[in-house]
C-alpha cells in the first residue's frame, strides 16, 4: 500500500510483532492455543505460564532479524517498482467509486448553470462570468471522469459491473437531493409553503422533467459502457431519473415544437 518504504517497514517490525501477537495465545512461537481443542481457553491479559526472560530474548533477537529483512527489501530493485493504483483490487474499487461519485456530484449544478446561461436571463455580469468559469472547469473534470470510466468499466468483471449499474442511479438520485434541494431550515426561514417546495422539488411535471434532464449525459455513458441492463433500467425508473440518453455530451434539452393548435 505504501510505495518504496511499505515493505521494508513491515519486515522491520514483523519479527517482534509476531512475538507480541503470539503472546495473546500463550506462546512466543505459535499463533494458536496449545491446549486441547475441546477445552475452552481462558481470557487473560498476561499469560502466567511463560518465562518472561524467553519473551525478552525473542524480542531482542527479532531486532537484527527485522533490520536484515528491511535491508534486503531496500536492496531489491522490485521494491522501487511503484504499481498502478488500479492493480490493487482494494484501491481500484475506491478509485472507481471516487470517479463515479465525482461525476455524480458535479452534474446537477453543472447542468443547472448551463441552462441558466443558455436561457440568457438577466444575470448580473459578475455572476455570469463566475458561472462561465465554473462551467468550463467542471466540464474538464466531467470529461476526465467520462473518459476514465469509458475505458475502465468495460474491463470490470461482470459481477462488479452489475453492482455498479445498480449503484449509479441510486447514488445519482441521493446526491442530487442533497445538492440541489435546500434544507428544511431554508424553507422555514423564508416561510415557503410546503406545496411550493413539493412543486419545485420534484412533484410538478416540469420539475420532474428537469430532474430527468440532468442525467441525460450519464445515461448515455452508462449505455455506452454496458451499465443499462434490465434491472438497472428499473432502478433508474424507480429513482425517477429515467429517460432517453443524450446523443452527445452536453446536448441541450430542446422542448417539443408547438403544434398548430397550441400555437394558435
Amino acid at each position: 500500500m505504501i510505495p518504496v518504504v511499505g515493505n521494508p517497514l513491515a519486515d522491520l517490525l514483523q519479527s517482534d510483532m509476531q512475538v507480541l501477537v503470539n503472546l495473546g495465545y500463550g506462546s512466543i512461537t505459535d499463533g494458536w492455543s496449545q491446549g486441547p481443542a475441546n477445552v475452552p481457553t481462558p481470557s487473560e491479559l498476561f499469560p502466567t505460564d511463560l518465562n518472561w526472560s524467553d519473551v525478552l530474548t525473542a524480542l531482542v533477537n527479532g531486532v537484527p532479524q527485522g533490520i536484515q529483512a528491511a535491508i534486503a527489501d531496500l536492496e531489491n530493485p522490485d521494491n522501487y517498482q511503484i504499481p498502478s493504483l488500479l492493480d490493487n483490487p482494494t484501491l481500484s474499487t475506491l478509485v472507481d467509486a471516487a470517479y463515479t461519485s465525482g461525476l455524480i456530484d458535479t452534474l446537477p449544478i453543472h447542468h443547472t448553470q448551463k441552462n441558466m446561461l443558455r436561457e440568457r436571463n438577466s444575470l448580473h455580469p459578475i455572476m455570469e462570468k463566475v458561472m462561465a468559469i465554473h462551467i468550463a472547469e467542471e466540464a474538464r473534470h466531467i470529461s476526465f471522469a467520462d473518459q476514465f470510466l469509458s475505458k475502465r468499466v468495460p474491463q470490470m468483471v461482470r459481477r462488479r459491473r452489475f453492482v455498479l449499474s445498480l449503484h449509479v442511479p441510486i447514488a445519482m438520485r441521493l446526491l442530487c437531493q442533497a445538492i440541489v434541494v435546500p434544507t428544511g431550515s431554508f424553507f422555514k426561514h423564508f416561510d415557503i409553503p410546503r406545496s411550493v417546495r413539493k412543486e419545485l422539488f420534484f412533484k410538478a411535471p416540469d420539475s420532474r422533467q428537469a430532474l430527468r434532464d440532468m442525467y441525460g449525459d450519464v445515461r448515455m455513458l452508462c449505455d455506452d459502457v454496458g451499465l443499462m441492463n434490465p434491472l438497472a433500467l428499473l432502478v433508474w425508473r424507480i429513482c425517477k431519473i429515467n429517460g432517453q440518453p443524450s446523443r452527445y455530451r452536453g446536448e441541450p434539452q430542446r422542448a417539443p415544437l408547438p403544434s398548430r393548435a397550441t400555437a394558435a
